[in-house]
């Protein structure tokens, strides 16, 4: 009989399964038998001693962070769950996933190539680009190049002080075919939160570094430096 979520009128008579009589079999197996079996599966508890000493700062600190009107107990359950998770928590800057499901293409159709010269940069940042541009190597974010597209580095002091390593992407940005995605109003994602007490937030250490490149693309975001020339392998 074919499967329908229709109501379906069965003339009297037709045949509508089987019944069998079966013999149990009773525990072959005891309980207590199967635990003490040394073949069984068991899962290992993580415990705070298997943890590494920046997994167990990065614990520490998110720990520190909650609410204060949190009791010790559920305090602890919190512990207890990061740690059983703890291959998830990014324990440095350079310590981030990537994606092997989706890669990313740059259209820039007939445009012609973007080679900017060498900009000069302030003396005193030319040895952080340059220990930037060797640790993103060794980590496999970038590697050398020999691209006819060329950018220049470009930095960016943080709230707190810091330098940030960036690109000068925008004559890039300016042949690159646009995608008028719809993103979604904040107010519709406000009132979806109507109710509710408790929140939390879950982050992507440099999300656009976990989604590569496509082969064919990289030349594209070729950037220069004293050093020479590099490529991403991800998004910048």
């Amino acid at each position: 009989m074919q499967h329908t979520l229709n109501s379906k009128l069965l003339p009297k008579g037709t045949e509508r399964g089987k019944l069998e009589e079966i013999n149990p079999i009773d525990d072959l197996v005891s309980k207590d038998e199967f635990d003490s079996n040394e073949t069984s599966v068991k899962l290992r508890e993580i415990s705070q001693d298997d943890l590494t000493q920046p997994e167990r700062e990065v614990i520490d600190k998110m720990v520190a962070n909650l609410p204060d009107e949190l009791t010790p107990v559920q305090r602890e359950k919190v512990r207890d769950l990061l740690v059983q998770y703890k291959a998830i928590l990014s324990t440095d800057e350079f310590d981030i996933g990537r994606t092997h499901l989706v890669e990313h293409k740059i259209d820039t159709g007939e445009a012609r190539l973007i080679r900017q010269p060498l900009r000069r940069q302030v003396f005193a940042h030319q040895q952080f680009i340059k220990e930037k541009t060797e640790r993103m190597m060794e980590h496999g974010l970038i590697e050398p190049a020999a691209s006819p597209w060329a950018s220049n580095v470009v930095l960016m002091k943080k709230k707190d002080g810091l330098l940030q390593f960036c690109v000068d992407y925008r004559k890039l940005n300016s042949v690159t075919y646009k995608d008028s995605y719809p993103l979604p109003l904040i107010d519709n994602c406000l009132n979806a939160l109507s109710g509710s007490s408790w929140f939390s937030t879950l982050d992507l250490r440099l999300g656009y570094h976990n989604i590569p490149i496509a082969e064919q693309d990289r030349d594209k975001l070729a950037f220069i430096t004293q050093q020479g020339c590099f490529r991403y392998t991800v998004n910048p």
